[in-house]
């Protein structure tokens, strides 16, 4: 799905690394459109875990394709999707690794996050909100 952003802010990079991480500003209503579809897919895998004994273990064991740069060790699935829930339940920006490793984990399912500038994105209509149609 896409998601409006207003700008980018890059960041430069720390000491000894190569990239730097960008950091997508969203207006208000982006960022309630976005949160939106993040609870929706924690509410769809929660739902698909109560339904199917042992895919709680799934979620939780370490993706090899999925490295830590920071740690060691690499991230489960549940650290791709909690760390970009409380991210953007904390009012926080954002960053491109989170988003980066959210659609990864998503591809190829329609849940990716496909971040464009708003301006972009097909004008608000009143119908949208009031029957919850997807952008």
């Amino acid at each position: 799905m896409k998601f409006g952003y207003t700008h980018r802010r890059e960041m430069e990079p720390r000491p000894g690394r190569k990239y730097s991480t960008v950091y997508y500003k969203q207006s208000a209503r982006e960022r309630a459109r976005t949160l939106q579809h993040v609870e929706t897919v924690i509410q769809r895998l929660g739902d698909r875990v109560l339904e199917n004994p042992g895919a709680e273990e799934t979620l939780l064991e370490p993706m090899p394709g999925f490295q830590r740069r920071e740690t060691k060790g690499a991230y489960t699935a549940m650290d791709v999707i909690s760390d970009l829930f409380e991210q953007m339940r904390s009012g926080k920006d954002i960053p491109s690794g989170m988003l980066g490793r959210w659609n990864r984990l998503f591809a190829g399912t329609g849940l990716e996050i496909d971040m464009v500038i708003e301006s972009e994105l097909p004008p608000p209509t009143e119908f949208r909100e009031l029957f919850q149609e997807p952008a």
